[in-house]
């Protein structure tokens, strides 16, 4: 919702700008971990296992996991370590655009996971 905000008022030099970016930073960073614990603890052991419920779920797992493509972009933008060169208005609109690719993609994991047929015991 704030970079929304940001993305319409324009105001680059606000707080809420700053704590947009700030909050990029952090959720980048910190996907990062949760994305090497999921691949370490839950997709590596479900894969060698078998246990995989359907095709859905594959999907939705990987959906959820796709997230860190756009959660690391974000960082990488707010941080400045990408599109550097580039105006605060690109960066911003870049930022934009890849929360709204990460809400997409995370409703299609959502979604699909619903799909998921339950194991019965």
């Amino acid at each position: 919702m704030v970079e929304l905000y940001v993305l319409y008022s324009r105001r680059l030099h606000s707080p809420w700008h700053c704590a947009s970016r700030v909050a990029g930073m952090f959720a980048g960073v910190y996907f990062l971990g949760v994305f090497a614990c999921l691949m370490a603890d839950a997709l590596l052991p479900i894969t060698a296992a078998g246990e995989w419920r359907g095709l859905s779920d594959m999907i939705a797992v990987g959906a959820y996991l796709l997230g860190v493509i756009h959660l690391a972009g974000i960082a990488l933008i707010d941080s400045r370590l990408v599109l550097r060169t580039s105006t605060e208005d690109v960066r911003l609109n870049s930022h934009v655009l890849m929360v709204a690719v990460l809400l997409v993609v995370a409703h299609v994991a959502m979604i699909l996971r619903m799909l998921t047929p339950i194991m019965r015991h």
